[in-house]
């Protein structure tokens, strides 16, 4: 196997597709449950969980486009330790 090739593959396992999935924790963000009732006018949401939220959709597209799993958690509700701790990446 040419240097060039290993190099490549190496490069490829190791940086390029080390990280597989994602998860997102904040306790701004808006839970699903919170987006629906919101959205059938049954609560207001704080303006400022809105701005986090939007962070997060953008981190969430630039995973997505990059075939990565992610996980979008607002730590408040049953927080999984196991499913966080299997992420490749936690933020």
């Amino acid at each position: 196997m040419a240097i060039t090739t290993y190099n490549s593959l190496v490069q490829k396992t190791f940086c390029d597709n080390a990280i597989r999935s994602v998860v997102m924790i904040d306790d701004d963000f808006i839970t699903y449950s919170d987006s629906i009732k919101a959205l059938n006018s049954e609560m207001k949401l704080d303006p400022a969980k809105i701005d986090s939220s939007k962070r997060a959709a953008t981190l969430e597209e630039y995973f997505q486009a990059k075939n990565m799993i992610c996980d979008i958690d607002n730590g408040s509700v049953n927080f999984d330790v196991d499913r966080i701790r299997k992420s490749d990446l936690v933020i």
